[in-house]
């Protein structure tokens, strides 16, 4: 997946649609609200994926993520949450990007 097909995978979990899908502007959360903004870099920028693992471990149920950095599998991100689910990235957003897809579809 290329990062823009994460970017748009995530909104779409989170539930909103796009004016411009190449633009990302005008992202609506599922009360309609209209963000008035570009739509989170997940994939790329650190601060954005933060949000993800926030919005992970407000669950009650995760008992644990944790991330690390493992130079046996080419220096690539790994991250668990909880039990059973593991994802790797070349870049720590990258591997929060696809543990939190992973997680959200786990819940469906």
């Amino acid at each position: 997946m290329t990062n823009e097909d994460i970017r748009m995978k995530i909104a779409e979990i989170k539930g909103w649609t796009f004016v411009d899908a190449k633009k990302f502007i005008g992202a609506r959360d599922k009360s309609g609200l209209c963000a008035f903004e570009e739509c989170p870099n997940w994939p790329v920028n650190i601060a954005d994926a933060m949000g993800l693992i926030i919005e992970m471990q407000s669950e009650p149920y995760i008992q644990a993520i944790q991330i690390t950095r493992v130079p046996a599998i080419g220096k690539r991100w790994v991250m668990w949450v909880g039990a059973n689910i593991t994802e790797t990235g070349d870049t720590l957003p990258m591997a929060i990007c696809l543990a939190y897809i992973q997680w959200k579809e786990s819940q469906k």
